[in-house]
């Protein structure tokens, strides 16, 4: 071996002595903050996040994995979309935008939270759906955060809450929303903070 690949490798074998320290010291004082690629699901470490990209913190003390994620989507009425994978519990969260005949004519909307599994994978969640176990499902379908009733106004101003276990992890959802009657829209903002068991 020649002196500069010595030297070569002394220098990779050091920087990536010190990237593992840094790694264990983020972690060690509460979590790796890292951005996940929304088309492809690749992760990168970072502090700052690139358009197409959210962020998500791995990792904390005593040796648990957890990830914490948050974020937002719009979703037409009558649709179903924005669908975000949390990545310890697999579950899916979309956002369904119930559309439906107001009491007095005119077409409302509800904002509601749509949470499913993988195919052929089952959760535990609570709360439970209406008058069923909450134990072995594949999906729920929380109430509704907001909603837009013709001739009446708007409803919102309301958080909705589950906590399910899925995949050897548990996750503690939260969402709010609103309905927009002009642009015929669900808004919703959420976070999802999630533990291995």
């Amino acid at each position: 071996m020649g002196p500069r690949l010595i030297a070569t490798v002394v220098v990779l074998l050091a920087l990536g002595a010190g990237a593992a320290y840094a790694t264990t010291q983020t972690a060690a004082s509460g979590g790796t903050n890292v951005c996940v690629n929304d088309t492809n699901g690749l992760v990168r470490v970072a502090q700052g996040c690139r358009d197409g990209e959210h962020p998500l913190t791995i990792g904390g003390g005593g040796g648990n994995a957890q990830a914490t994620q948050k974020g937002t989507f719009t979703v037409p009425w009558g649709e179903t979309a924005g669908a975000k994978q949390l990545p310890l519990t697999g579950v899916t969260l979309s956002g369904r935008c119930e559309t439906f005949s107001g009491p007095f004519g005119g077409e409302g909307a509800s904002a509601r939270l749509f949470i499913e599994t993988p195919s052929g994978q089952t959760m535990d969640v609570f709360p439970g759906p209406f008058n069923s176990s909450p134990t072995g499902v594949s999906s729920i379908l929380l109430p509704p955060v907001a909603s837009f009733f013709p001739g009446m106004g708007t409803n919102g101003g309301t958080t909705q809450h589950a906590i399910l276990t899925a995949n050897g992890a548990t996750a503690t959802i939260t969402v709010g929303g609103s309905v927009d009657p002009d642009s015929r829209t669900c808004i919703y903002l959420w976070q999802a903070v999630e533990t291995a068991n």
